[in-house]
């Protein structure tokens, strides 16, 4: 099987001839470790010091060669690329080592953590918020920006170029995450309503607009699960989120891609809707460290969605030793080895806590797994 034919095999609950193997986030301390050199693959700084010297296009270029060069040397099954930046028509201005000043903000990068930190602009009350959200008028249709796909395109073409079978996922879920609307839904819950259908608007046609690209696996959803628990009850999340994230799934598969649907955290309260009664072809973000267990998982809701995970991206990459790690993989290989609709990948991404000699751990427990 090619990697595009695994893993179309596994969001059908096939069973494929391997498991397939990717991530849908790689953040840029393990991708460096893996090419040997500086990125632009989720690396703000860069793409600020670049941008200010005016380079987007060579930004860009080298973003879509990375993404490329990473998946044959890890030996990925999927390649998840996210929105670029527009090319800014007033560029950021560098104002220190690791800080810039842009559109009337401050960011300031900390290379320990690697984070980005921004500050400015001026913040209202959420009383003020509800108002204004309740008496806006209804926005007109929201449109994208294909520049901001300059990436996702250019990737395609390379493969294509390549002739390599590899597909391309993209993540549109963020914007249903709930932890910083809990206040909102609590106190004015028309507003909430009205708040989430309008955000994940520009998230969806902004995965319309990438599946014409060649895009055919994205995520919906957000953050919405706690530790042992989820962040709110069943009865809102059919309120406010499922709806919204129906729409989305089936604008997807309207035009012929896979989703998943995307969830840090603890769901089991509303496991069945979110699994289920959203349509989703799979289920990404499975943080076993929070309560989701696997083989649960997978005896309930393994026939009729894709697991997407395994490996533990709070505790066993972050913190444990490497042997940990192959240890994990190992085992997790083993649990669904005959199972058909898994995929492996970390539990929630290779964000930047994962040392690299972690990650690499899991890359080569799976390559040894399998003989490759």
């Amino acid at each position: 099987m090619t990697s595009h034919e695994r893993v179309a095999c596994a969001l059908a609950r096939g069973l494929p001839d391997r498991i397939p193997f990717g991530d849908f986030c790689i953040d840029n301390r393990c991708a460096e470790a893996v090419l040997g050199r500086p990125t632009p693959i989720h690396n703000p700084a860069l793409w600020l010091d670049r941008l200010s010297e005016g380079d987007w296009d060579g930004l860009v270029a080298q973003e879509a060669e990375d993404w490329v060069e990473l998946a044959l040397n890890i030996g990925l099954d999927w390649i998840s690329v996210d929105v670029n930046g527009q090319r800014p028509s007033v560029p950021p201005r560098k104002t220190a080592a690791d800080e810039w000043e842009w559109l009337g903000r401050t960011y300031t990068f900390d290379p320990r953590t690697r984070l980005m930190h921004s500050q400015g602009g001026r913040s209202i009350s959420l009383e003020e918020e509800a108002r204004r959200i309740l008496s806006a008028a209804e926005p007109p249709p929201p449109r994208h920006e294909k520049e901001t796909l300059e990436v996702v395109g250019r990737v395609a073409r390379r493969l294509a170029e390549k002739r390599l079978d590899i597909p391309l996922a993209m993540r549109t879920h963020g914007c249903l995450s709930v932890h910083h609307r809990l206040e909102l839904m609590a106190l004015y819950p028309d507003a909430a309503e009205i708040y989430f259908r309008r955000a994940a608007a520009p998230f969806r046609v902004q995965g319309v607009e990438a599946i014409a690209m060649g895009v055919s696996i994205l995520t919906a959803g957000g953050h919405l699960g706690g530790n042992r628990t989820s962040l709110i009850s069943p009865s809102d999340f059919r309120r406010f989120i499922l709806p919204v994230l129906q729409e989305q799934v089936r604008a997807y598969h309207q035009r012929g891609a896979r989703v998943c649907v995307a969830s840090g955290g603890c769901v089991w309260p509303f496991a069945e809707a979110f699994l289920v009664e959203s349509s989703a072809d799979g289920y990404w973000g499975i943080d076993t460290y929070a309560g989701m267990d696997l083989v649960r998982l997978r005896d309930l809701y393994g026939r009729r969605v894709c697991l997407v995970g395994g490996v533990d991206s709070v505790h066993t990459l972050t913190r444990k030793r490497p042997s940990d790690v192959r240890e994990e993989t190992r085992r997790t290989l083993e649990c669904f080895k005959d199972w058909p609709g898994f995929m492996l990948s970390s539990s929630n991404s290779i964000h930047n806590d994962v040392p690299p000699e972690n990650f690499l751990a899991m890359v080569n427990a799976y390559r040894d797994f399998y003989g490759a």
